[in-house]
């Protein structure tokens, strides 16, 4: 009898065991969630309440387990989640709430997203809530934090191309300044001679006269005039182009290192696309001609000027490798991009048109994946496009991309106009 008792025995404990490691494995699981995890019983009592909600709401778990979950001293702003347990309970189905904020027990503001799914009871029990969310502050400020580094690193490419598109105009600059000096130099001769030939007719001195008038007729010359009055305006009109060039690229980085504060205000978008051709001319001047179409009649939009330009920035310079990549395959090929602007119906739309080598449909619909590149190792990270989706999703607008393989890719770029919005920029 004994004897049975021990086998009968044995397996239970080894199921008991199996049990309170599977318990385990799973408290291990849920606690490794970097998601927001609470669990209600059907009196909106805590059960569980994972580290994370601990970080979020400035809890502990023993100090919230068993109190109601509106009592914890979490200060929600609206009905909304208590609404959205009810409505999950009702309905048998998860219920998102997106944008909800609250003010913890310490005293700090939170912008949340939650997700309230319906628990099954256990026997005669009202049904329970799982509630998961996130930390929306936190994952905007990581989105900005990756709009900054990426636009940092894209800067940073950028610099030796900027150094020499600035290099070129103050090479010519130089060799102008250069010339006209010379130039000066030969004609402050030649009026010097003139002037003392003067003084000498003046004083009717005729000895004099005739040396003046020598002198005055071999330093003329010496002197070509005719080149002089072809070059002279040629050289300030060159000089004064290739300041202008400067000040174009001086003021267009200035623009886009400016750090912002993510301010949100009106902005001419034609003049930030005049700006980011202009800081990556040295990015497709070897391998193509950009062309803009920049409607005049589009008004200002409403976003965050530094942060569209990250997008812009990014984009051109796809293009730009887009076509690079051709042309290397395609030495006979030119290539373009058109940079255009217009208005369809409730948007201001900027459209990039390459003729790089296109894409096929699997490779197009994973671009604005993160991390997800097509280019070698160390060429991007395959976070530009991912940020410039975020990013154009913020200013509720948004990012297309239409491509073909062999024919070239184009991205739209959508930002929302208001209602009868005519305020417009310089073309």
């Amino acid at each position: 009898m004994s004897s049975d008792r021990a086998e009968t025995t044995m397996p239970c404990d080894a199921a008991q065991r199996e049990m309170a490691l599977a318990a385990r494995d799973i408290e291990l699981l849920l606690g490794s969630i970097r998601s927001i995890l609470v669990t209600l019983d059907g009196h909106n009592r805590v059960r569980r309440f994972n580290a994370s909600a601990e970080t979020v709401f400035g809890l502990t778990a023993g100090s919230a387990a068993g109190r109601d979950f509106f009592d914890l001293g979490i200060c929600w702003e609206g009905p909304d989640v208590r609404l959205a347990l009810e409505e999950s309970r009702r309905a048998h189905a998860p219920v998102r709430v997106d944008e909800v904020r609250c003010r913890t027990a310490a005293g700090e503001e939170r912008l949340l997203g939650l997700t309230v799914n319906p628990v099954d009871p256990a026997g005669d029990e009202a049904p329970g809530a799982l509630i998961l969310g996130q930390d929306l502050g936190e994952i905007k400020a990581r989105e900005l934090k990756a709009i900054h580094e990426r636009r940092m690193q894209a800067i940073g490419r950028l610099a030796a191309g900027i150094a020499h598109e600035i290099n070129t105009p103050v090479q010519y600059v130089g060799y102008n300044a250069g010339f006209l000096d010379e130039a000066f130099t030969e004609l402050l001769a030649l009026l010097q001679a003139h002037g003392r030939l003067l003084e000498a007719v003046e004083a009717g001195d005729a000895p004099a006269v005739a040396a003046a008038a020598a002198e005055a007729r071999r330093v003329a010359g010496e002197t070509d005039i005719d080149y002089l009055r072809q070059e002279i305006p040629a050289a300030i009109a060159n000089t004064r182009k290739g300041i202008g060039q400067v000040a174009d690229i001086v003021r267009a980085m200035r623009q886009m290192s400016h750090p912002g504060t993510g301010e949100m205000l009106f902005f001419d978008v034609n003049a930030s696309v005049r700006d980011i051709v202009a800081v990556t001319r040295n990015a497709w001047k070897h391998v193509a001609e950009v062309t803009l179409d920049l409607s005049p009649e589009l008004p200002l939009v409403y976003g965050a000027p530094h942060e569209v330009s990250q997008v812009l920035l990014n984009v051109v310079l796809n293009a730009a490798q887009a076509v690079e990549e051709r042309v290397a395959a395609e030495p006979w090929r030119h290539g373009s991009i058109l940079v255009s602007s217009r208005l369809v119906p409730g948007f201001a739309e900027i459209a990039v048109a390459d003729n790089g080598p296109g894409m096929d449909e699997a490779v197009r619909g994973r671009i604005f994946d993160p991390f997800f590149t097509t280019k070698a190792v160390g060429k991007g990270t395959g976070q530009g496009l991912a940020i410039s989706h975020a990013v154009m999703t913020r200013h509720g607008g948004g990012i297309d991309c239409l491509s073909r393989p062999g024919e070239g890719t184009t991205f739209f770029l959508r930002f929302p106009l208001e209602d009868g919005q005519t305020q417009h920029g310089a073309a």
